[in-house]
């Protein structure tokens, strides 16, 4: 019964060929590949989380520039409209007065800054538009300021007869520029804000 059992086992020890060693080769290769595709994957979701989080930095800073602007414009205190003005150099102006026209910024030619087509991204934000530092309500987090520019765009008089008075609703389009914590990241937004005076 001793010569039986030695028989066999014999016999499977020379059957055995190492396929155990080939199959655990070809697991640990399989496992190897998609711990790399993970480590990659995280990779990508690390950049796109940061990316995410600056474009929302900026969108925050020029919403803030929104807010301000429209503060200014609607605050109480200003019993009469501002006055607009066609040309602007140096520090911002507060209101510059866009009726479909062209505005001179700056003595660098007539530019048609319409509210609508204008590519607010080529501004000169940091010489023609209010920049919010130091006012103690600046967005921190931004690597710049939010900056604004506020456009007279229309006006609704309150009575229809030509050159009767200057009575009625004013419009103004504001445009905010927030940066994220580099400069790459930029937010252009803009709304229309109406006052009557």
């Amino acid at each position: 019964m001793n010569a039986i059992l030695q028989a066999t086992s014999t016999s499977r020890v020379r059957q055995q060929t190492g396929a155990a060693l080939a199959i655990s080769l070809i697991f640990l290769l399989v496992l190897t590949v998609l711990s790399i595709a993970a480590m990659r994957g995280s990779g990508l979701q690390e950049r796109m989380a940061g990316g995410m989080y600056e474009a929302t930095i900026a969108f925050q800073a020029a919403e803030s520039g929104l807010l301000a602007a429209e503060a200014w414009l609607g605050s109480p205190a200003m019993s009469a409209r501002p006055t607009p003005v066609t040309s602007c150099s140096g520090s911002g102006c507060r209101v510059n007065q866009v009726l479909h026209t062209t505005l001179n910024i700056g003595g660098g030619g007539d530019v048609d800054y319409s509210p609508l087509t204008y590519n607010w991204t080529a501004f000169d934000w940091d010489n023609h538009a209010v920049n919010m530092g130091g006012d103690g309500k600046q967005f921190s987090l931004g690597a710049e300021d939010p900056s604004y520019i506020i456009q007279q765009t229309g006006f609704s008089p309150d009575s229809f007869v030509i050159g009767s008075n200057t009575e009625g609703t004013y419009y103004y389009t504001v445009t905010a520029r927030g940066v994220g914590r580099s400069t790459s990241h930029q937010t252009i937004l803009q709304t229309v804000f109406a006052r009557r005076f």
